[in-house]
């Protein structure tokens, strides 16, 4: 196996990684502070990448140069996409991911708002 190929499947497995922490990151952040910071700004980050399509995702940069280097062809696909087509066994709509993953992450930005909300506020102590 080609040395690109195994590059290619660290990569995808990165992605995985990371659309994993974007999705469940604030289960492991709560009350952790420093944590939640670096959670909310990876789900501003996919937002704007989802809305503006740019900058690119670099994973999925990696991923298209590492491929054109083992000899495959690159996806011209996000990975979202690729990934909810293979779970679903049918051709969907870029649109339908773009918009399905920006809803998720104001879902998730939701959640954090909420439980800022319910904090006892500071000016009530004492």
């Amino acid at each position: 196996m080609n040395s690109y190929v195994v590059l290619v499947k660290v990569v995808v497995g990165l992605h995985l990684l990371w659309a994993a922490w974007v999705l469940l990151g604030w289960l492991v952040a709560r009350g952790r502070p420093w944590l939640m910071g670096a959670h909310i700004a990876s789900v501003l980050y996919i937002i704007v990448i989802e809305v503006l399509s740019w900058p690119p995702c670099p994973l999925n940069v990696a991923e298209a140069w590492l491929e054109k280097r083992a000899g495959l062809i690159p996806s011209r696909d996000s990975f979202l996409l690729r990934v909810a087509e293979t779970v679903s066994s049918r051709k969907l709509s870029e649109s339908l991911i773009t918009e399905g993953a920006v809803l998720v992450c104001i879902f998730i930005l939701g959640i954090y708002v909420r439980e800022f909300l319910r904090r006892p506020s500071l000016s009530k102590k004492g």
